[in-house]
């Protein structure tokens, strides 16, 4: 095809996924391989994050490691290796990031004594559930848990004007 003044036009395709490292040179990130896959720019000395995510300080990050590992005891306990799940709850509970989080600290005690329940381990499981109790009452302190307990008083609300307005049309039971 011939456009403007007998110039053929050029069939470019825009390609989105180009890196730009030391100076101005371009790559394509096909051509690399030893290239992070993360969705940043680098220039020089220093990486562009351009994945619209805030980093996060140290502390939160070894809190989402700790969490990461939670879910990963919890998969263990739900495929029965109820060994291996403990010893990553004994791993979350000596960190001292768990220790300042009550929350992660009562989901690992509730979750370690599902697992002494399973096991038949009693006296086990009977001061991993003290121990969930105690840490429950400081969650009850917590900031995070006094939001979210109003939200879900207000949400409780929301759902019994519904039901008592709505004639049994909106059955929530």
């Amino acid at each position: 095809m011939t456009g403007c003044c007998g110039k053929k036009k050029s069939t470019y395709k825009k390609n989105n996924s180009l890196v730009f490292k030391r100076g101005s040179k371009k790559t394509n990130k096909k051509d690399t391989k030893n290239q992070n896959k993360s969705n940043s720019i680098e220039f020089g000395d220093f990486d562009l994050n351009v994945t619209n995510q805030s980093p996060l300080r140290a502390q939160d990050e070894l809190t989402s490691e700790l969490y990461e590992k939670l879910d990963y005891a919890n998969s263990m306990f739900k495929n029965h290796n109820y060994d291996g799940a403990l010893r990553e709850i004994s791993r979350i509970q000596q960190n001292q990031a768990s220790k300042d989080d009550p929350y992660l600290r009562m989901q690992t005690w509730a979750l370690s004594a599902m697992i002494y329940d399973k096991t038949g381990k009693n006296s086990r499981r009977k001061r991993s559930y003290t121990k969930m109790i105690e840490t429950m009452e400081e969650l009850k302190k917590d900031s995070r848990y006094k939001k979210s307990y109003e939200d879900g008083m207000i949400c409780q609300g929301l759902i019994a004007s519904a039901t008592h307005k709505g004639d049994k049309k909106y059955d929530f039971k």
